[in-house]
């Protein structure tokens, strides 16, 4: 039985290792990442439910086949077993709360897991091939949606259904999701131009000031903020190639110190800011509205700290300054884990948080350790403030976990 275990994994890893892996790989970010880009194409919607459940199977069965054991498949994959337990705490919310859009929330739900169990199996397999596919990908979707931005404001080919809705979009997604999309070409880019190889450092540099130059464009103070921030982390990066001493001043920086400063600003902007601070120093009137918002949704919490009120697909009327204004979500992502999943959500997503720290923590390569932590840091600091799908932060979250054990494993010569 063990031969024939091992014949199976190596024929696995041969499959994913070709074209055929590489089609698997780039054709499930599709469906999960760009899932706005269907709207205005019926047919395809209806086709995503397939392919989401194929593709589901298909990773397990190759996530089973790789792991070898059971143990194996628990001790190394805390994070898709956190994904899980995410998904049966909303699960238990909705049914608690007689929730009716149980099919959109398994949809979410798988979503995030296939996002998971994608990363998981394909670094495994060979990191630095789906690494570099990963870079081209968000690479050629965020130049799209820097474009549409740029040359074709409001004009993305899945526009039709949401045409009359006054928000801004990009080419394949809303302006928000647009962000990370950014974030992942500039965030893969990188990891894979340090460790792999540097010529490919000019296209993150050209990638990072287009899409700085869209965050212009659309006035978003968050993504210029970030994108500032990005361009500190890639320019302290090569002064630690030239200056390798500037690493003793910097190792305090860690995904964990960016975790701490991300509870802090949610306390003081989402929590505190209701005693007036903020409007004392005119805040409110930059932040458009979210202040009664957040004071309206937390209000709401209080009415199911512990279980939530599960995945619903409702509306915010919140008056503000006299006008009835309409809100799709919380504009935290931290207040719509609390909402949807309460305070046992809110802890499966400190493990979550808890285990990546600790796995980042794990990288050897300076350089790669302090770029991780304070660009996914940032990101998630930015959405203190902000809302994206749970998919993509499943997807941030796994490259945390995943690459760190994969990176270290390969020597730094290969570099």
């Amino acid at each position: 039985m063990t031969e024939e275990l091992t014949v199976l994994r190596n024929r696995v890893n041969c499959i994913l290792n070709s074209w055929i892996g590489v089609i698997l790989f780039l054709i499930t970010l599709f469906f999960i990442q760009t899932p706005y880009f269907f709207t205005a194409f019926p047919v395809i919607t209806a086709m995503t439910d397939y392919v989401r459940t194929a593709v589901l199977v298909i990773l397990v069965f190759c996530m089973i086949v790789l792991a070898g054991d059971l143990r194996s498949l628990l001790r190394d994959n805390l994070l898709m077993l956190g994904c899980i337990g995410w998904g049966l705490v909303l699960f238990i919310s909705m049914k608690i709360n007689g929730s009716s859009v149980r099919y959109a929330m398994w949809n979410v739900f798988a979503a995030s897991l296939i996002i998971v169990l994608l990363i998981a199996v394909f670094s495994k397999v060979n990191l630095r091939k789906y690494l570099f596919v990963l870079f081209l990908y968000f690479l050629v979707i965020n130049t799209l949606n820097n474009a549409s931005v740029m040359f074709f404001r409001n004009t993305g080919i899945w526009m039709a259904g949401y045409k009359d809705m006054d928000v801004e979009y990009v080419f394949f997604s809303h302006v928000n999701n647009g962000l990370v999309c950014g974030l992942n070409s500039i965030l893969a880019g990188c990891i894979y131009s340090r460790k792999y190889d540097r010529s490919w450092e000019i296209v993150n540099i050209v990638n990072l000031l287009y899409s700085l130059c869209t965050a212009v464009a659309v006035r978003s103070v968050t993504q210029i903020v970030v994108y500032c921030i990005l361009a500190a982390v890639m320019i302290i990066c090569h002064l630690y190639d030239r200056f390798p001493g500037i690493g003793r001043f910097l190792r305090w920086i860690d995904l964990k110190i960016m975790m701490i400063l991300n509870c802090l600003v949610f306390f003081a902007v989402i929590v505190l800011g209701k005693t007036g601070w903020m409007e004392m120093i005119g805040i409110n009137s930059r932040v458009h509205g979210r202040r009664e918002l957040w004071d309206t949704v937390l209000a709401t919490i209080m009415d199911h700290p512990v279980i939530g009120r599960g995945y619903t697909s409702w509306i915010n009327a919140v008056l503000i300054s006299g006008k009835t204004q309409t809100f799709w979500h919380q504009h935290s992502i931290y207040l719509q884990i609390l909402y949807e999943t309460g305070l046992v959500g809110a802890a499966v997503f400190l493990f979550l948080f808890i285990v990546c720290i600790i796995q980042v923590g794990k990288i050897r390569q300076f350089d790669l350790r302090f770029l991780i932590s304070v660009m996914v840091g940032v990101f998630f600091l930015g959405m203190t403030i902000e809302i994206t799908t749970r998919p993509e932060i499943f997807l941030l979250l796994s490259l945390c976990y995943y690459l760190p054990r994969y990176l270290n494993r390969i020597p730094e010569t290969d570099k």
